[in-house]
């Protein structure tokens, strides 16, 4: 049994994986609950680990606490880093290891998924927009803020913005808002709407094809239903890539 970890900015999200199938969706946890429970977090069903395998965005010191953490499994976990290359997938930056290691993932799992042109879209604390080509070569991407960071730097940027708790049963039309609140979640949401959309339009116009999107992440929920192209949602799309990055099965 592998244990696969995402470490990500603001959880920890896991699943085991028995050689066969990945589960539909990962499990995932506060690192508040990391620190409070240590291993014995991810032994929701007691399964024995002959490997673990971990996606961190955290930083050398929370890679450190999950050595110690997984110390008395006697085992060794094994993170995750860019390359240029794995299989088809070509990286497309310069310096391949500047690229965040969990959207080098969702590049070789979105790979491993649809084996063909496609825009990646992870909807997390930030918002990442990736798109390979139909030979696997990464063509680069951007990174914006996801809504909580979009909606924390108005409460704090701004003095004469308030933000005060969402009413949902504000006198707005349903699309716009009658308070500061709803406003803001609308206007971040939105934001981000209208930038995926367009992003991926104007790539698919520039490649001349029907170019389709996975989408994952924790607000992804939130901001699928309102695009206006077709989306598949791959919660387990880093996971798909972290098994891609150590078996080796792009082709």
């Amino acid at each position: 049994m592998k244990l696969l970890i995402d470490a990500g900015n603001t959880r920890v999200k896991w699943c085991w994986y028995d050689g066969e199938d990945l589960p539909l969706e990962p499990e995932s946890a506060e690192y508040e609950d990391l620190e409070n429970s240590g291993a014995d977090l991810f032994q929701v069903d007691g399964p024995a680990a002959d490997d673990i395998l971990i996606c961190n965005v955290g930083g050398e010191e929370l890679a450190e606490n999950f050595r110690q953490i997984f110390s008395g499994w006697q085992l060794t976990p094994k993170f995750l880093c860019s390359t240029g290359q794995c299989g088809a997938v070509q990286n497309a930056y310069k310096n391949p290891e500047q690229l965040g290691v969990d959207r080098w993932m969702a590049l070789l799992g979105a790979w491993a998924i649809q084996q063909d042109a496609v825009c990646i879209v992870d909807c997390g604390t930030a918002v990442t927009i990736d798109v390979l080509n139909d030979e696997g070569r990464h063509l680069g991407g951007m990174i914006v803020p996801g809504m909580e960071l979009m909606q924390d730097a108005l409460g704090d940027e701004t003095g004469g913005i308030h933000i005060e708790d969402v009413d949902k049963n504000d006198s707005g039309t349903g699309l716009l808002a009658a308070d500061t609140g709803n406003a803001i979640e609308a206007g971040t949401l939105y934001a981000l709407v209208a930038l995926i959309d367009r992003v991926r339009q104007d790539v698919a116009i520039e490649l001349d094809i029907n170019l389709p999107l996975l989408i994952s992440g924790g607000d992804a929920d939130l901001i699928q239903p309102l695009l206006s192209c077709e989306s598949t949602y791959e919660p387990m799309l880093i996971f798909q890539g972290i098994l891609a990055a150590e078996e080796g099965f792009l082709d």
